[in-house]
């Protein structure tokens, strides 16, 4: 099988199954993984290639498309707890090439990579001490509900600093959102263009990286805006300040319209973009797919979550 089939058969695969299936497969989802020209990496200053350690990097997606990532947009981000345990940062890539014409001309994109590392030594410990102190018990009681939470906390030692092909369950979140919000193009939300697992070659990108584990490339519009910061929000007129309420208002009620209710509340996760009078929810890591959920409900907007999502009035 070539490469670039099965890039596709693994984001088709993602994307089509339940999530509780995707997130208990043991089915392998590596693909060829991806390099970037040494000759442009080497040319950038050490402390670039570290802060930024996927610059240079050249990626080739399912849909064929080509980009080359040109910018580092955030700093590197480390979640150590939940394992399997990884890092994301996000770039502005720019289109290499298109021959399916897929991108109607689009110049610039933004890439989230994300790649398996160690979890944190106070997670291991912290695994390392259940298990002692359960072990005991469960030889009395060998059929006890516990000897099954020993496993499953077992297996997740073992991938605290062993490598997996399987992307966090928050990452298959995230893209799994991103391919609903894929149907209000133009709404009020990055929307999911292409995504591509691969897998750690060589040491490189974090000391705490995992050679062998999963990297993962998630392609997606840039969006136009000013991240809301308390430092600017609150120094606005208050009419503004409506404005950008009741504009957020419009943007969540939007993302429910999708099936999607976020849980990363905060200034953090929204965009404002003043031209277009219009804001944007950013993340879905942390995320609810009420319709997909038995008896779930889509939610109801309240004033409360003005204040949940602090924008509210002191």
């Amino acid at each position: 099988m070539s490469t670039q089939t099965e890039a596709t058969t693994t984001t088709r695969r993602l994307l089509s199954s339940p999530m509780s299936s995707r997130e208990e497969s043991d089915e392998k989802t590596m693909i060829k993984p991806l390099k970037s020209p040494p000759s442009t990496r080497k040319s950038l200053p050490s402390r670039v290639r570290r802060r930024f350690p996927f610059i240079g990097t050249t990626v080739t997606f399912p849909d064929e498309s080509q980009w080359a990532i040109r910018e580092g947009l955030s700093d590197l981000k480390l979640q150590q707890d939940y394992i399997p345990c990884e890092a994301s940062q996000v770039y502005l890539v720019e289109c290499l090439a298109d021959p399916q014409d897929l991108y109607d001309g689009l110049k610039e994109a933004v890439v989230k990579v994300k790649f398996q590392i160690r979890a944190s030594s106070d997670t291991l410990r912290e695994l390392e001490e259940w298990l002692d102190e359960n072990e005991a018990y469960y030889e009395r009681n060998p059929d006890c509900e516990t000897g099954k939470e020993m496993e499953r906390t077992r297996s997740a030692l073992h991938l605290g600093t062993s490598c997996t092909s399987n992307p966090n369950r928050e990452t298959l979140k995230e893209v799994h959102a991103l391919n609903l919000l894929d149907s209000h193009r133009g709404g009020h939300a990055p929307y999911l263009f292409d995504f591509s697992v691969a897998t750690i070659e060589k040491r490189g990108y974090h000391y705490d990286e995992i050679v062998g584990g999963y990297l993962v490339f998630i392609l997606m519009p840039k969006v136009p805006g000013l991240r809301i910061e308390h430092r600017w929000y609150w120094f606005l007129s208050k009419g503004k300040r409506d404005e950008i309420r009741e504009a957020f208002k419009k943007a969540l009620l939007s993302v429910w319209d999708c099936g999607i209710e976020p849980h990363d509340i905060s200034l953090d996760n929204l965009m404002w973009n003043e031209e277009k009078r219009k804001c944007y929810i950013l993340k879905f890591k942390d995320c609810t797919f009420f319709n997909e959920k038995k008896g779930g409900t889509k939610p109801e907007w309240t004033d409360k979550l003005w204040e949940c999502w602090q924008l509210a009035e002191h």
